[in-house]
C-alpha cells in the first residue's frame, strides 16, 4: 500500500514533466546571471585589478595613502623606523619614515613656557634637545648607500631647504641631494622630495591659513606647528596623534586633516631602473637591490642621533612589473568559467535523466 505523500502525486498529469521544465529553468537562469556577471568583469575591469598606482613623490606617506601602497623593506635597528620600496612600469619608489619617538615635524619658539608646554607634549625633552623650526632644515638629512642590479650609488638627502632665506609664505621649498651632500650623488632621474617641504609649501600656497604659523612672531626661529585655538599648548589633541599622545608601532604620528599636515618625518625618492636591470623583461628572484644601512641624522632628536637600519632579511624580487589587467582578470574569471561549466554539466545531466 502505498503512502497518503506519495499517492497525489501519481494523481496529477504532467507533474514529473512541469518539475523537469523549472529544473531546466532555474539552471538556465543560473547560466545567465554567470554569463552577466561574467559581462560586468569585463566591460568594467577596474575593480578587478584594484591597483591604486604607484605613489606620488610628494613627500607624504598618510596623507595621500601611500602607506596602502608601499612595502616594507628594512626597520631600524633601535626605533620604528621603516624603509619602504614600490616598483611600478620601470620606477623605484622609496619612503624613509621616521618614528615620532626618534622625531618628527612639531616645532616652536625656543623659550619658557611655551617651548616646554608644546613641545613635552609631543615628547620633546626639555633641557637641550629642544626643537624649533630652525633645527628642522639646519642639519637634518638621510644617507642612502644604494645598490641596484650591480650600479652603486651613495648619497645624503637634505631634508628642507629654500632658494632663499626661510620664509613660509612662498612655495618653494624642496629636499634633495644639492645640499647636506657629502659624498657621492644620486641615479639620473633623482626626484625627491619630504613631508617638511609638503607641509611648507601646502602653508605658503593656502590662501586661507588652517593655523597661524606666525602666532609667537614673524620669523623661523619663532614658527609654531599646528595647535589648536582651544588648547594650544598640547599637540596630542590635533587629528594624526594617537589617543593619549603615546607614539607606537601601531599607534604612529599620521597626518592631520583639519590643518593640511604630515606630522611624521618623511624622505620620499624615486629614480627609473637603470638598463642594467633588464626593464620590463627581467623577471624572476635576484638580488637586484640593496639599501645598505641607511641612516637618518637628527639634530636635535627625541632619541638617538642617528637611526641606523640593519640590512633586510631577503633580496627584493623585481617581479610584476607593468602587468596588464587582462593579466588580473584571468583568476576570478577562469573561477567563474569553471562554476559556468559545473551548471551546465548538471543542466545536461538533468536532461539525460528524463
Amino acid at each position: 500500500m502505498r503512502s497518503q505523500r506519495t499517492q497525489p502525486q501519481e494523481g496529477i498529469p504532467g507533474l514529473g514533466r512541469d518539475r523537469s521544465r523549472l529544473q531546466r529553468r532555474g539552471a538556465i537562469m543560473s547560466v545567465l546571471a554567470i554569463l552577466g556577471l561574467l559581462a560586468s568583469f569585463i566591460a568594467f575591469p577596474q575593480p578587478v585589478s584594484a591597483d591604486p598606482g604607484p605613489p606620488t613623490v610628494n613627500g607624504l606617506f598618510w596623507g595621500d595613502g601611500d602607506h596602502e601602497i608601499y612595502e616594507l623593506y628594512a626597520k631600524a635597528r633601535f626605533s620604528d623606523s621603516k624603509i619602504y620600496t614600490y616598483i611600478d612600469d620601470g620606477i623605484l619608489y622609496v619612503a624613509l619614515v621616521v618614528d615620532g619617538n626618534i622625531n618628527d615635524n612639531a616645532f616652536d619658539q625656543v623659550v619658557r613656557p611655551d617651548r616646554t608646554q608644546y613641545l613635552e607634549s609631543a615628547g620633546w625633552p626639555t633641557g637641550g634637545n629642544v626643537r624649533s623650526f630652525d633645527h628642522l632644515v639646519n642639519s637634518e638629512y638621510a644617507q642612502f648607500d644604494v645598490t641596484i642590479c650591480g650600479l652603486h650609488y651613495k648619497w645624503q638627502q637634505g631634508y628642507a631647504a629654500r632658494p632663499g632665506a626661510l620664509d613660509n609664505s612662498e612655495a618653494d621649498w624642496y629636499s634633495d641631494a644639492t645640499f647636506n651632500n657629502t659624498e657621492g650623488s644620486p641615479p639620473d632621474g633623482y626626484v625627491s622630495s619630504s613631508s617638511l617641504v609638503w607641509n611648507m609649501n601646502t602653508y605658503a600656497a593656502s590662501e586661507t591659513k588652517p593655523f597661524n604659523m606666525n602666532v609667537n612672531g614673524n620669523g623661523s626661529a619663532v614658527w609654531k606647528s599646528p595647535w589648536a585655538s582651544a588648547n594650544p599648548n598640547d599637540v596630542t589633541v590635533i587629528d594624526g596623534w594617537p589617543d593619549g599622545g603615546v607614539i607606537s608601532a601601531t599607534a604612529p604620528i599620521t597626518f592631520s586633516e583639519t590643518y593640511q599636515w604630515e606630522w611624521a618625518m618623511v624622505y620620499e625618492w624615486s629614480i627609473p631602473l637603470p638598463e642594467a636591470c633588464g626593464g620590463m623583461s627581467l623577471s624572476g628572484v635576484r638580488d637586484w637591490l640593496t639599501i645598505t644601512n641607511p641612516t637618518s641624522h637628527h639634530s636635535p632628536s627625541k632619541g638617538p642621533a642617528d637611526d641606523q637600519f640593519d640590512p633586510p632579511p631577503t633580496s627584493v624580487a623585481l617581479v610584476n612589473m607593468g602587468a596588464p589587467i587582462t593579466a588580473q582578470l584571468l583568476l576570478p574569471l577562469a573561477g567563474l568559467l569553471v562554476s559556468a561549466g559545473a551548471v551546465t554539466s548538471t543542466l545536461g545531466s538533468k536532461r539525460r535523466r528524463h
